[in-house]
């Protein structure tokens, strides 16, 4: 919902379950003055099992919400390695 805050909390959200934001982008809401639709690329292994919770929880925070995809991460700029990998 457009109030304020509604964004900090879906952020503290994902703070909260551990989940790194690596992008967030705001577009126009066609056809509405000063109305915004969010797109975020969030890190998550969808096999975890707070995932299912995860998703509830942030659509109750959200007016809509869409999972447009999921893709494994690629190779990292330094080293030509997964982050992950490295650890």
């Amino acid at each position: 919902p457009d109030k304020p805050g509604a964004l900090a909390a879906i952020l503290n959200l994902l703070a909260d379950q551990g989940l790194n934001l690596t992008k967030l982008e705001s577009r126009p809401l066609k056809g509405e003055k000063w109305k915004y639709v969010f797109f975020m690329d969030v890190e998550s292994d969808l096999s975890q099992e707070h995932y299912e919770t995860t998703m509830a929880s942030l659509t109750s925070l959200c007016h809509t919400m869409r999972i447009l995809g999921s893709y494994p991460t690629g190779p990292q700029l330094f080293g030509g390695t997964n982050v992950k990998e490295n650890s």
